[in-house]
């Protein structure tokens, strides 16, 4: 461990979240369980917002769509094939504790191609799943970045979250992992630190000469503000 690396223990929650991929000659579609996404940063923006609402559920989860989409070779007029293929999104959040649980999920997802009026329906299952577990939490300036990266290895599994240094501490903003294949799925670039987070006032006592934080006293603020806060949800 680096010298600088600050570490504490600290309660970890693992959601894995179904995604359906379906491809429609080369048409490619991608929905959680929630909303149809096009990207993998529009990915982990849907899963912060939906993911407490989906894991309350007791029962199946249904998740239906509608989306048009062309059906055929208009020129040949023959029809494209579809396929379904489920995926699996994972994402985490420190400082929170859950019951491990399995919750099955049941896509239908209606497409319409509208210049020759006809529909295919295409169902898919998955599952999510959840757990908590105790896990070290390291925190480690971000090279490139104003600011610090927060770092958690899961069951060998390496998960991350950059936080700017003058950005509120949002604790919805979800760690992922380090090497995501869902990036080469999606066969699109994931936005550079997610969303963008709201400003925040700088406290005076935090200030330097420079006008700039401390980044040391920032992060050991920030682990002990974390140590003392963890807990069950």
């Amino acid at each position: 461990m680096r010298t600088e690396d600050i570490v504490w223990a600290d309660w970890f929650m693992v959601v894995k979240v179904p995604v359906v991929k379906v491809e429609v000659g080369d048409q490619l579609l991608f929905f959680t369980p929630t909303r149809r996404v096009e990207s993998l940063g529009e990915l982990y923006s849907v899963l912060r917002k939906d993911v407490w609402r989906i894991i309350r559920v007791r029962s199946i989860f249904e998740a239906s769509f509608s989306e048009e989409v062309r059906l055929f070779e208009y020129l040949a007029g023959e029809e494209l094939p579809v396929e379904a293929r489920v995926l699996s999104a994972e994402c985490g959040w420190r400082g929170v504790r859950e019951r491990a649980r399995h919750l099955p999920v049941l896509f239908k997802v209606v497409l319409h191609d509208a210049f020759w009026d006809r529909r295919r329906e295409v169902e898919a299952r998955g599952v999510l799943e959840l757990y908590s577990t105790r896990a070290e939490v390291r925190v480690v300036p971000s090279p490139g970045v104003l600011g610090y990266r927060e770092e958690v290895v899961v069951n060998g599994r390496e998960f991350v979250r950059v936080r700017g240094l003058f950005t509120a501490l949002d604790e919805y903003e979800p760690f992922t992992p380090k090497d995501d294949e869902l990036e080469r799925e999606l066969a699109l670039p994931a936005p550079a630190g997610g969303l963008p987070a709201p400003k925040i006032r700088r406290r005076r006592r935090m200030g330097t000469l420079s006008g700039y934080m401390d980044l040391a006293f920032f992060l050991r603020e920030e682990a002990s503000r974390a140590a003392g806060s963890s807990g069950e949800v």
